[in-house]
């Protein structure tokens, strides 16, 4: 019998060995290089007046709620500038699992769902840094939306994905929130 690929009696053909090796090598993502990597940087001060911006419409429906309600004047609770501020350091510099759940929070609590489906929020540093902390709200993002994130177009985009930096969601021509996460780095600018 011979070695590699033969039609046996049932008439289907057998993969070898290295036909097997070379599909998993295409499976799996390659590492990415620091060159190929994207730090969001951002200053702080742009998070926190996003934030406060958002804290304070927040706040305001939230009185509004509580008056209708009957329950008198809304509870004294820390102002939006120091609620904000402590929100932006924890994204900033806080270790990656609070990060994440401060993220978390923000894209729930601040953020509208028709919102987060937008390349302009996406693009925004408070947008960016979310995605860097792993908020984005589904397992795959358009590769549109990833361009923005990544900070390149969407051609480039599709490159990385023939360069298996980026992964391909099933059933979609997006890419998977995951290997764009693998490729942001936040930075304080």
């Amino acid at each position: 019998m011979s070695k590699g690929r033969h039609i046996g009696k049932n008439r289907t053909l057998h993969p070898t060995a290295e036909e097997i090796r070379m599909a998993e090598h295409r499976t799996r993502l390659a590492e990415p290089t620091e060159r190929q990597m994207t730090t969001v940087a951002v200053a702080r001060i742009e998070l926190e007046t996003d934030l406060e911006d958002r804290l304070n419409r927040v706040r305001a429906a939230y009185s509004r709620y509580l008056e209708w309600c009957y329950l008198g004047e809304a509870a004294n609770v820390q102002s939006p500038r120091t609620a904000a501020a402590g929100v932006a350091e924890d994204l900033l510099l806080a270790p990656d699992d609070t990060a994440h759940l401060a993220a978390r929070n923000v894209i729930q609590d601040l953020i509208s769902p028709p919102e987060a489906e937008t390349i302009t929020f996406w693009g925004s540093p408070l947008g960016r840094v979310m995605a860097a902390r792993g908020a984005y709200p589904t397992p795959v993002m358009p590769r549109d939306i990833a361009g923005v994130i990544l900070g390149v177009t969407k051609q480039r985009v599709s490159q990385m994905v023939a360069d298996r930096l980026l992964e391909v969601g099933a059933g979609t021509s997006g890419v998977t929130a995951a290997s764009v996460l693998r490729l942001l780095v936040v930075a304080e600018r």
